[in-house]
């Protein structure tokens, strides 16, 4: 028997816990260039939905009347990084310059040759780290 593993295709979406539910809508929204779907109340707070023009990533935002206010550490239980595939190493650098002109603090970008990769890594405005990564050209 195949193990049901094998039918999982994709990730359908991220959703993070932010401090600022407005604050972060506008960092994703413009620094990412995701567009705003919909808000989706829920017991306890709210959510905001956001996805790429093409809707092929979403995300959730959510805001939870109860959460402890703490600022985000990848040293807790839960989630580390959010990390995003793009096209080619040349997005990855145009990716660098956007980050660059929009005044978003990010590391130098890194190789990863042991996963044939370089990876860009910025953060939001809770701190969580998101790691945009791009297969290595031949060439390179």
């Amino acid at each position: 028997m195949t193990h049901p593993a094998s039918s999982l295709t994709s990730i359908v979406h991220v959703a993070l816990t932010v401090t600022d539910l407005g604050r972060s809508v506008d960092w994703y929204t413009q620094v990412l260039g995701l567009d705003r779907v919909t808000v989706v109340p829920h017991a306890g707070g709210e959510g905001v939905i956001l996805a790429t023009p093409d809707r092929r990533v979403w995300w959730a935002l959510h805001r939870h009347d109860q959460q402890s206010g703490l600022p985000f550490s990848v040293r807790q239980t839960g989630l580390d990084h959010v990390a995003l595939l793009v096209d080619s190493d040349a997005d990855l650098d145009r990716w660098q310059q956007h980050l660059d002109q929009a005044t978003v603090h990010h590391e130098a970008i890194q190789p990863l040759p042991d996963f044939g990769m370089r990876a860009l890594v910025f953060y939001d405005p809770d701190g969580i780290p998101v790691e945009l990564l791009a297969y290595v050209e031949a060439d390179r």
